[in-house]
């Protein structure tokens, strides 16, 4: 399938495909939190089943992100520096799944209540899931760009395109 990976040469040179479904549930669950409120006065009516649709699909799509987390850690070993940190990201990110599970569930059951606590409780939970989400997240980025997880590492020779070039550079 050499097509295949000329057309997603990213992707074909992956160590696991975790990093390709991360941001998916990374847009999709502060946006729901945004359409939320935005739509929480009733208008206009197509921002409340935007909102639903989008933490659905966060959810289902942070479930495969949990998922592929744990098969891309396996791999990992327990003496690489940053690697308590995954714990961490790993714990904090199953929280957050939880949570919108739960938050989930609860917008399918509430959707056609729309009383003050109603409100109140499902705009707290999608506050709660963005703070949650950005903190886990946080720790993922820490995880790539400090230590270098699911980095691979290459010794890549100079292009021959900018090899010696110095016109690239600012000044």
């Amino acid at each position: 399938m050499q097509w295949l990976s000329d057309l997603l040469p990213g992707l074909n040179g992956a160590l696991n495909i975790h990093p390709m479904l991360v941001h998916f549930p990374i847009v999709l669950f502060p946006l729901a939190c945004l359409l939320f409120f935005l739509g929480n006065g009733g208008r206009p009516a197509w921002m409340a089943p935007a909102a639903r649709w989008a933490l659905w699909v966060g959810t289902l799509t942070a479930a495969s992100a949990i998922v592929s987390g744990y098969l891309a850690a396996d791999g990992l070993g327990h003496d690489k520096p940053g690697h308590d940190l995954i714990h961490d990201h790993r714990n904090l990110m199953i929280i957050t799944g939880t949570l919108a599970l739960v938050l989930s569930t609860l917008v399918f059951l509430l959707r056609k209540k729309n009383r003050p606590s109603v409100r109140w409780l499902l705009g707290v939970g999608h506050l709660v899931l963005v703070v949650l989400l950005v903190i886990g997240s946080d720790r993922g980025a820490v995880l790539v760009y400090r230590y270098g997880f699911g980095v691979q590492q290459q010794n890549l020779p100079a292009s021959k395109d900018h090899a010696g070039d110095n016109e690239h550079q600012h000044n």
